[in-house]
């Protein structure tokens, strides 16, 4: 049963703030209401004949189910169409509301010349990087729209850094500068490496006070109760024959297979994929076909005791690589439902519906497919990192699928890690990350406490 919404004290400040300010960064954490309180913000908006429409740009999942689900859900009087698929032309004639948008279809939109009074970026995050062509479109038609607010809540996965594009798209050069160099030159320090930038003394502190009037942070954990959530880092032992091989292949950039076989590797990235690869237990060949050759089994023979000890508990098996899911496919069964890139939207949805009802016991998933829009916290506690991400927002958007608001129980998050390789480094520098942005997310909702009291 639909109920009307009606704002709880948080979400008051947030839509007082944000109808104040017509271009803003809402940093609301999930579980708090960003979307509904976006809804209402146009109602008042559209109440006022200050607003007739509005663009909403957000991943594929959140425009199909999370925007169109919360207008129903809490019954506001807007009407919406999807900007996607073979009636995408069609629906863009129709006089609605909300035109909702995947942030892959800009350029299809950008054709048409036509921008609304409002736009809301979801998932802002998606637009970090400003050599893109999303980015580069919002950029050049920001001003189009009388109001701008870009959604997320985290809004710095891994550094600050990630807040420029961002943060340009709300209030232009006035937040961090003209483009992403004066950015840089600005605030950070180069290393010895043309990629490796250094926060410079103080500028932490100066980013915060910048982008402070443009945003309105909200952490869950100061407003919502959710249950425990436990780290768990089930460790493996490389034998000393592979470690020996995982060093000459750390220093020397290749790698003998068994067999007269080789895999070598370009440079320093390549080889931090091909690390993580073989601390998986398989690398991809040279062909370029898919290929790969099968090093050891220690990650696999951990999921094995741990799906064992779990008693049929319902799991998510979270993986990256083609061959660790083609592996773990080979332990568990090719019936075990997979929500990866090559999933079709209908069986998503029909995965994520009997996931969440209880009849799946395990589901493979690959974290950046799962890491945005879906509700999985009413299907299980568990989440098993197969091959744990370098990206901090894949990661903790992952692990929020579970340990989010209706989530009753503690929520286990679980590590498989091989001793001695680059599964430590990988842990720790998204721990580090994760440091930044409470850091960053602290400084900013203090700004709370002087909004309309």
């Amino acid at each position: 049963m639909s109920l009307k919404f009606i704002p709880k004290p948080h979400q008051k400040k947030a839509i007082a703030h944000l109808l104040k300010n017509p271009c803003s960064a809402n940093l609301m954490d999930m579980g708090l209401g960003k979307t509904a309180c976006m809804l209402k913000v146009y109602e008042t908006l559209r109440s006022k004949s200050k607003v007739s429409n509005c663009l909403v740009v957000a991943p594929i999942l959140v425009m199909y189910d999370t925007w169109p689900d919360e207008i129903k859900k809490w019954r506001f009087d807007i009407t919406y169409t999807i900007l996607h698929g073979k009636n995408k032309d069609r629906n863009f004639e129709l006089d609605v509301d909300l035109y909702l948008l995947n942030f892959e279809g800009l350029q299809w939109f950008d054709s048409k010349g036509y921008h609304m009074d409002m736009l809301i970026i979801d998932e802002a995050t998606k637009i970090k990087n400003t050599s893109t062509k999303r980015y580069k479109i919002l950029k050049r038609d920001m001003n189009s729209y009388k109001y701008r607010y870009c959604l997320s809540g985290k809004p710095a996965p891994n550094g600050l850094k990630d807040l420029f594009g961002q943060m340009y798209i709300v209030g232009g050069d006035e937040v961090l500068g003209r483009n992403i160099t004066h950015f840089r030159n600005k605030y950070y320090t180069r290393g010895y490496m043309p990629w490796d930038w250094q926060l410079r003394a103080g500028a932490e502190e100066e980013i915060y006070k910048a982008i402070k009037p443009w945003s309105i942070c909200m952490r869950s954990e100061d407003y919502i109760d959710l249950p425990e959530k436990i780290y768990n880092y089930a460790m493996s032992s490389l034998s000393d024959d592979e470690i020996k091989n995982y060093k000459l292949l750390e220093k020397n950039y290749i790698l003998e297979i068994q067999g007269g076989e080789s895999v070598v590797v370009d440079n320093a990235a390549a080889l931090s994929i091909k690390l993580r690869q073989m601390a998986n237990g398989a690398v991809y060949t040279n062909a370029g076909d898919g290929s790969y050759y099968v090093l050891h089994n220690k990650k696999i023979d951990k999921l094995r005791e741990m799906l064992a000890e779990m008693c049929e508990e319902p799991v998510i098996v979270a993986y990256e690589f083609r061959h660790d899911l083609a592996r773990i496919k080979q332990l568990c069964g090719d019936s075990v439902p997979v929500l990866g890139s090559g999933t079709p939207l209908k069986t998503k949805k029909a995965i994520i519906k009997t996931w969440n009802t209880g009849g799946t016991p395990i589901l493979f998933a690959h974290g950046a497919s799962i890491s945005h829009g879906l509700n999985l916290q009413h299907g299980g506690r568990h989440l098993i990192w197969f091959s744990v991400p370098w990206d901090l927002d894949t990661y903790d958007q992952c692990n929020k699928r579970l340990h989010r608001p209706g989530q009753e129980s503690t929520v286990f998050i679980h590590h498989i890690c091989v001793k001695n390789t680059i599964d430590s480094l990988v842990i720790k520098t998204l721990q580090d990350k994760d440091r930044t942005q409470s850091s960053l997310l602290d400084a900013l909702k203090i700004h709370v406490k002087n909004l309309s009291k």
